[in-house]
């Protein structure tokens, strides 16, 4: 897959496209495991000093490599691992312990968490992630700190606040080999010492990869919008609040899963491969009463917070 970016930045996001893991700094600027800051305590603290289990991902490496879901990371938190079914419901497992993928109902073993407020459902896992501060994995049972639903560990998304100046970045990718293109960009907006806030939004137009011989096309396609607003506002030493509103909406036909056709299964029966009992197989866009796969989801993700 050839993936090529263009972005235009301001003095906000010089290194954006520079982007490392942030529990792998690099030891030439000086900086280390003491300058990396978690929230997983519920309250800022060093990850050296932290008493915890837990992965850091940087935001700077989640826009570099163009990972625009959680289970782009699996390839960078070790333990953590995401399957997902053929309805795009996910599985979480830490250390090969998790909650299945087979019901939307079911809330996960490994919770999630974005900007502290949780996420109970195995669908939000799917939500974008772009424009991020960093992503924290915490690897065992949790429950004392995140309540309920972290028997397994969890993953905290945090979204990036505004700068100290005013300006922004546009970035954009396209995959060569399919046809797939991507825009994000942001606008930091700062009025003195006391209030600041970002304006953040994603657009991906996927064309697919699989191909489906039934329908003629390829899978999956559609496409994913995000928007978002965090604001600061600090009035007093001892009071910081952060409020995020975040609209998202994603729309998609056909999915990357392809049952296999067996049509004849009387003349296996008969040279005694089966025993009758298998069904005939057909594409999975002729099957059922809701016809086609249609895969849309749609989330509305307000948040207020006290930051000291």
């Amino acid at each position: 897959m050839k993936r090529f970016s263009l972005c235009a930045c301001t003095a906000l996001v010089p290194a954006l496209l520079l982007g490392a893991p942030a529990f792998a700094q690099d030891a030439d600027s000086g900086e280390g495991l003491d300058d990396i800051i978690v929230t997983a305590q519920k309250r800022e603290t060093k990850l050296e000093k932290t008493p915890m289990t837990i992965n850091v991902v940087s935001g700077d490496l989640v826009g570099a490599e163009g990972i625009g879901e959680i289970k782009g990371l699996t390839a960078k938190v070790p333990g953590l691992s995401l399957n997902e079914s053929p309805g795009g419901l996910s599985g979480v497992a830490i250390r090969g312990v998790g909650t299945s993928a087979g019901s939307q109902v079911f809330e996960q073993s490994v919770g999630l968490f974005v900007d502290g407020v949780y996420h109970p459902r195995a669908r939000q896992y799917r939500d974008a992630l772009f424009d991020i501060e960093r992503v924290e994995v915490v690897k065992g049972s949790q429950g004392v700190l995140f309540g309920k639903n972290t028997s397994v560990g969890a993953v905290a998304v945090i979204s990036k606040g505004a700068g100290s100046d005013t300006g922004g970045y546009v970035q954009g990718s396209v995959v060569a080999d399919y046809g797939d293109w991507a825009v994000e960009g942001a606008l930091d907006i700062v009025n003195g010492e006391t209030f600041k806030v970002r304006f953040a939004g994603s657009y991906e137009k996927n064309k697919g990869y699989v191909r489906n011989f039934s329908a003629n096309r390829d899978e999956p396609q559609g496409d994913r919008y995000v928007v978002r607003m965090v604001a600061d506002w600090q009035p007093t030493d001892a009071l910081k609040v952060r409020a995020k509103v975040q609209h998202s909406r994603l729309d998609q036909t056909g999915n990357n899963f392809e049952f296999i056709a067996n049509q004849n299964v009387a003349g296996l029966t008969a040279l005694g491969v089966l025993d009758g009992g298998l069904p005939n197989y057909t594409k999975y866009e002729f099957t059922g009463a809701a016809g086609e796969a249609h895969d849309y989801q749609k989330g509305w993700d307000p948040s207020l917070r006290n930051q000291l």
